[in-house]
């Protein structure tokens, strides 16, 4: 396993992982049309703009030179906390191949990492709160729910309900 910084280079590996687990996650969750029309290409080009932007932090995780998993992170976007102080995961995947062994830990704690370095306390997310599966993960690593909720929409009007998570910035093996 290697974890490293995303280059531009890995923007349709990234897609390809992005789109498995999107399909597999979320499947009986979000539509299957919307699920069933995710396109690698599409994704590659989002992606391939986001890392040149530097749009947050990506990291990835590799498998014998292939990219399994990927995290992009920052500062919170959230206003109701303080923003100096509290990093967010805006979004992290595995492809659905590697999950449960291990490798969705080790981002989150190159995250805690890479956030603690940079002076941050505190870690949030969010998560679809119909994906129990994400939700168990999340609470392993030492994630809780704080109460707050939120509905975001895709651009075809699909909405998604979410549930905010955090976690002060410790080590959780």
């Amino acid at each position: 396993m290697n974890i490293r910084p995303a280059q531009i280079s890995d923007a349709t590996a990234i897609a390809e992982v992005h789109v498995a687990s999107w399909q597999t996650a979320y499947r009986g969750i979000l539509p299957d049309k919307m699920l069933d029309n995710l396109s690698v290409e599409t994704r590659a080009k989002n992606w391939r703009a986001w890392l040149d932007e530097s749009r947050g932090q990506t990291i990835v995780v590799e498998v014998e030179g292939q990219v399994v998993g990927f995290v992009m992170f920052g500062r919170t976007r959230d206003k109701d906390v303080d923003l100096n102080a509290v990093g967010e995961i805006y979004a992290i995947y595995l492809h659905p191949d590697v999950w449960r062994q291990g490798y969705g830990r080790s981002l989150v704690n190159a995250v805690k990492s890479a956030l603690q370095r940079d002076g941050f306390s505190e870690l949030l997310l969010w998560v679809l709160a119909e994906n129990e599966s994400a939700i168990h993960f999340y609470k392993k690593v030492g994630f809780h729910a704080d109460g707050a909720t939120k509905v975001e929409f895709e651009p075809d009007g699909t909405e998604l309900f979410e549930r905010r998570y955090r976690q002060p910035i410790t080590f959780t093996v």
